[in-house]
């Protein structure tokens, strides 16, 4: 690309052509700035190796496509959807260079400007978007390798940097869990005008309340996954069902087993191999339950504000350190969380039940050092002692 600019008695063309070297002149007047830019982005353009149609010049657009052909389709469903999302401004401003032309630096550099700019919110870019965007270079570049169209993946060695956030852990408390079940009940079986809510709200809404899962793992239970007709029902959750990408047997508790049992068989009359399920409105495809904006707005009928489906997790954790005694490992095990480093933020919960704990205990030890020390002839501390009775200091 070539552009003209004023500078001091004349004029600087600057010509930047992907796959090399900035080229920049200054001229007495803007015509010959011009001429000389177009002429030189002309002659550059052929020699690039961004523009080179050989296997060395595979630029990384190309190399996109070829990746979305061969191994994007092996991940997850979401995850495809994501970086199809963030490939359009990677693809916008890397996509014509060659895989050969992209270095480490340059890698480097397009991720410290990406940690600097600004989303059309004008709010800065959030680390997971940065980090998404890095993952599908690096992706793109790791099949590039495996196929001989790259000799490394420059991404290996690129950082950046982004402030630390600090995980804020919202509550629900248990009359705002009593009134989302009643105006879930309200907007499910309503009558007259207006739209009426996915019958699947309810029971999902007492699954979440009752095992504290990921929303959007829970959405996606298939029936397949059931065991109900034995002692202890469960759900084998298999690892493409699971953030951390392994299997988990979760218990069904006992007073939800009957919800969970007629959900089921409403499924299979529905045709669907979803627990909790919602149906297209243009295709009449059936999908997994679309939790998001009806949690949203029985948020907002009921006026409950900074809540969002998640938060549901974040307060049956916070329950479980509050009413419980367990261990850090087991609780993690039983919401889930790969290591006890996750669960981090709920801990000054269990401190509060703990205080009265430890103040007995600080209480008894005082008392035991106050029976074993040496009585002495002197006033207590707190004892208030008149002014005129403070002995005098030479």
């Amino acid at each position: 690309m070539a552009s003209v600019l004023p500078y001091q008695n004349g004029f600087r063309a600057y010509v930047a052509v992907k796959g090399s070297k900035r080229k920049t002149k200054l001229f007495h007047t803007k015509a010959e700035a011009m001429a000389w830019a177009s002429e030189v982005e002309e002659r550059l353009k052929p020699i690039s190796t961004a523009y080179q149609k050989d296997k060395q010049g595979k630029t990384l657009k190309w190399a996109f496509e070829f990746y979305k052909k061969h191994d994007q389709k092996d991940k997850r469903w979401r995850t495809v959807r994501r970086e199809n999302q963030v490939a359009v401004h990677v693809l916008k401003q890397l996509g014509d260079y060659a895989l050969s032309n992209i270095t480490a630096p340059r890698i480097q550099e397009y991720l410290d400007d990406r940690a600097e700019a600004f989303t059309p919110r004008k709010t800065l870019y959030s680390a997971s978007a940065i980090r998404m965007e890095k993952g599908l270079i690096s992706s793109i570049f790791n099949c590039a390798v495996l196929r001989g169209y790259a000799a490394s993946n420059p991404v290996l060695t690129a950082r950046f940097r982004t402030k630390k956030v600090k995980i804020a852990v919202s509550r629900i408390r248990e009359e705002q869990q009593a009134d989302l079940f009643a105006m879930a009940h309200s907007l499910v079986f309503k009558t007259g005008q207006g739209k009426r809510m996915n019958a699947s709200v309810i029971p999902w809404l007492e699954f979440m309340f009752a095992t504290g899962m990921r929303p959007g793992e829970a959405s996606r239970i298939e029936l397949a996954w059931l065991n109900l007709h034995i002692s202890r029902p469960s759900i084998n959750i298999p690892e493409a069902g699971n953030k951390n990408n392994e299997t988990r047997i979760l218990t069904i508790p006992r007073h939800i087993l009957a919800t969970i049992a007629v959900q089921a068989e409403k499924a299979k009359l529905a045709g669907s191999k979803y627990l909790f399920w919602s149906v297209t409105h243009k295709t009449g495809e059936i999908s997994p339950f679309a939790y998001y904006h009806p949690f949203r707005r029985l948020c907002e009928k009921l006026k409950i504000e900074g809540v969002w489906p998640h938060s549901i997790r974040h307060e049956i954790v916070s329950r479980y350190f509050m009413k419980t005694t367990l261990a850090d490992s087991v609780i993690a095990d039983i919401v889930g969380h790969k290591n006890t480093a996750s669960l981090k933020p709920y801990k000054d919960f269990r401190s509060e039940e703990l205080r009265a704990t430890i103040e007995d205990f600080v209480d008894k030890q005082q008392e035991r050092v106050s029976k074993l020390a040496p009585k002495k002839d002197q006033p207590d501390w707190l004892t208030v002692v008149p002014k005129n009775e403070y002995p005098e200091v030479d």
